[in-house]
């Protein structure tokens, strides 16, 4: 499940932390920094299989689970990344998002781009950095180091073992 809002504020806010519950009972944390008044939105997730963050609707080229990690392909689809080398084009990487659900091949889904994602079958070490897997879709808290592999940082567990924050980077290095 993705959660999508819009945030208008229409009054001055002094700083300090605002709590706004919608009518599904999820409650958000808004916080209003000085000087600047910056805005901070926090939210922690309260069931598995959810992501919160800045997501895209994409089509996929195959099925997809939730938090199968993905690359754009050339055809403007989405499919499994995977960190192993290709013996032909086109490569399987990089990792550019998350399936945000199950999303059948040719259909269009969410994607998580930048965020916050939960699935209670987790248990990654809280800190620990997140690279893509050498298994389809997958990701792994030990860098790929075989000959040719992918090493791509995908982001860190936190704040728990069963949530991540997942922020891929475009750039990779190749394991020699």
């Amino acid at each position: 499940m993705a959660y999508f809002f819009d945030l208008v504020l229409q009054d001055t806010y002094i700083p300090g932390r605002y709590v706004y519950e919608t009518s599904d009972g999820l409650e958000w944390n808004l916080v209003i920094e000085a000087p600047m008044g910056n805005i901070i939105i926090t939210e922690t997730l309260d069931t598995t299989n959810t992501v919160i963050g800045i997501t895209e609707e994409k089509t996929a080229g195959e099925i997809l689970a939730f938090g199968d990690i993905v690359y754009f392909a050339a055809d403007g689809k989405a499919y499994k990344a995977d960190a192993s080398p290709t013996i032909t084009p086109p490569d399987k990487y990089p990792a550019m998002a998350m399936a945000a659900g199950t999303i059948g091949a040719n259909q269009r889904g969410s994607f998580l781009l930048w965020g916050t994602a939960r699935n209670d079958t987790w248990n990654w070490t809280i800190g620990g950095v997140l690279y893509l897997s050498t298994t389809a879709g997958g990701m792994t808290q030990t860098p790929p180091n075989a000959t040719d592999e992918v090493i791509q940082v995908l982001g860190v567990g936190h704040p728990n073992p069963d949530t991540i924050y997942f922020r891929p980077s475009v750039d990779y290095i190749t394991s020699t």
